[in-house]
């Protein structure tokens, strides 16, 4: 292909040395990487020629986890245009929203095209064919045949325009080039220990960056992909973990709260005696806060299958930095710090506290500084800080976003010297990084700096781990400290009215007599966003209609 598009080229490659699988489970087809690149890399040529003068074409990808989002993803990527993930209905509050989204995201991308399947999602393209004026949609399974394109670019192309799932804010467009792609393959593949003999087990959908990111690592280092769709591993939990057992997969990665359901699922219908998870060797849990007991619980119930601790790695990542942040060192068990919740504060060193003493909050350690890249913790001035000290943390990597669409370069979060601030807080101890929460959900109750996660944690300790909560926190408008906690709760209006006051007594009892605002609501209600993260901004909406 001569000179050539970086991550399509990494992909040539695998194909011509390895041809790795690619199982796509939904379908029941599998083929050879070599075999869809050949499909995709036609489909380009087609493509290519839509450019014109007009430059780089903006093209979003409509499709559930498939043979054929893959390819079109290839497909974009050689074309030389920029490929733009969007996300499927399911996790909206009904069409209309999620209606709403789509034309906010066509209209922030500019988008010229979106890729879609005819067999997919049919009743939600004729709507979006109807609203999206000017935006040309193009049938992937309809593509006429033509040559193989051959396409060079610059390193400093934009690729993939990712949106951040907006749990905390209005989502934005994280512009990742060449360059950034292809250095985070690189260093997923490195400190995951990628290989032609490893599979990857897939289910998180491909508009969510540790699945697409994990897909291409494992692909252009020869790893074979056995691919599901999110509903597959969510409706039946143990039945998902069945199919990734018996296909021997190596690699999968996931929330912190999918490993939940599984100890869940595993509690209640029994681990199956027959289940093996000998191959399991990276149970990567991220994109969440890691909670030390859905790991132990999960650990517990799966070791009679073959799962050992130590194949758990929490990690952190984030769009802006083509998701690899830190990652769990291998071949040991997960680490955690109890620290005094109360005495968390921007600046200030971090007191460490007993397992389980009063006022104590276990935080999970989620790696460490990557290869070529730097981590550090920084004060409210953005100075750095030591070890044991609570702060913002910040990176400095090649993965680095080159800023946000159609944004000027000041309003990234970026300083003069390349660190990426990341807005969420945290402190290092012993090389390992230790998250506590984000800078934007906290309140100052009594003097005591009060994160959304730590009491997320608190509710979770009054009404069981597997409770769906969320929490906001922060200055009202009149500049007055606010506390808004919801849960899901199925019982009678009796027993919400009782799940409610237990929770806000115990808050009440942890934040020296704050009364808090505490709001059931029934099941499935909890705006979350397309990859599963609360969305905190959106709770108080939420909230006043069970008020």
């Amino acid at each position: 292909m001569g000179a050539q598009n970086s991550v399509v080229h990494g992909l040539v490659q695998a194909a011509g040395r390895w041809d790795p699988t690619i199982h796509d489970h939904a379908a029941d087809t599998r083929v050879g990487l070599d075999a869809l690149l050949d499909t995709a890399l036609s489909n380009a040529s087609t493509l290519a020629g839509r450019q014109g003068e007009t430059g780089q074409l903006r093209i979003g990808i409509l499709m559930p986890n498939s043979l054929a989002w893959l390819e079109a993803l290839i497909t974009t990527l050689a074309a030389g245009s920029a490929g733009v993930p969007l996300p499927l209905p399911s996790g909206f509050g009904g069409p209309q929203a999620y209606m709403d989204h789509i034309s906010l995201l066509a209209d922030t991308a500019r988008l010229d095209a979106i890729i879609y399947n005819a067999a997919d999602l049919a009743p939600t393209v004729r709507a979006l064919r109807s609203r999206l004026n000017g935006v040309e949609f193009l049938d992937i399974s309809g593509w006429p045949t033509a040559r193989p394109a051959s396409v060079t670019e610059a390193a400093d192309d934009p690729r993939i325009i990712q949106f951040t799932s907006g749990s905390t804010s209005r989502p934005k467009g994280v512009i990742l080039t060449a360059a950034n792609i292809s250095a985070a393959v690189a260093i997923l593949a490195e400190h995951f220990f990628l290989t032609p003999t490893d599979a990857l087990g897939n289910w998180l959908p491909f508009f969510h960056d540790m699945g697409l990111f994990m897909t291409l690592a494992a692909l252009t280092h020869g790893s074979s992909l056995h691919l599901w769709t999110p509903s597959q591993a969510a409706r039946r939990p143990l039945a998902w973990l069945r199919q990734f057992a018996e296909n021997r997969c190596t690699v999968a990665a996931a929330p912190n709260f999918f490993y939940s359901q599984l100890a869940d699922a595993a509690a209640k219908e029994g681990t199956p005696a027959d289940l093996d998870l000998s191959t399991w060797r990276v149970a990567i849990n991220g994109s969440e806060t890691v909670r030390a007991d859905t790991i132990e619980r999960f650990t517990r119930a799966f070791r009679p299958a073959g799962f050992h601790e130590a194949a758990m790695w929490p990690s952190y990542g984030l769009a802006e930095a083509t998701l690899p942040a830190a990652i769990h060192r291998p071949g040991l068990g997960f680490t955690t710090r109890a620290v005094a919740r109360g005495d968390l504060a921007p600046g200030e060193p971090v007191r460490f506290t007993a397992v389980g003493a009063p006022g104590s909050r276990t935080v999970v350690g989620c790696g460490r500084q990557l290869r070529g890249t730097g981590l550090r913790v920084t004060d409210p001035h953005g100075n750095p800080l030591p070890e044991a000290h609570l702060g913002e943390i910040q990176l400095r990597s090649p993965t680095v976003m080159a800023g946000y669409l159609d944004r000027p370069a000041a309003e990234a979060p970026v300083t003069s010297e390349g660190w990426l601030i990341t807005g969420d807080l945290g402190f290092l101890s012993d090389g390992e990084l230790f998250i506590t929460g984000r800078t934007k959900n906290v309140a100052i109750i009594n003097g005591q700096n009060v994160y959304a996660e730590d009491l997320e944690h608190l509710v979770r300790d009054a009404l069981g781990d597997q409770v769906r909560c969320g929490v906001t926190a922060g200055m009202d408008e009149e500049d007055r400290e606010f506390i808004l906690i919801c849960f899901e709760h199925s019982g009678t209006y009796e027993e919400q009215s009782e799940a409610v006051t237990l929770v806000r007594n115990q808050v009440s009892a942890a934040l020296g007599g704050f009364r808090a605002t505490v709001v059931a609501l029934p099941d499935r209600q909890l705006p979350h966003t397309t990859s599963g993260k609360i969305r905190r901004a959106a709770l108080a909406d939420v909230a006043g209609r069970y008020l």
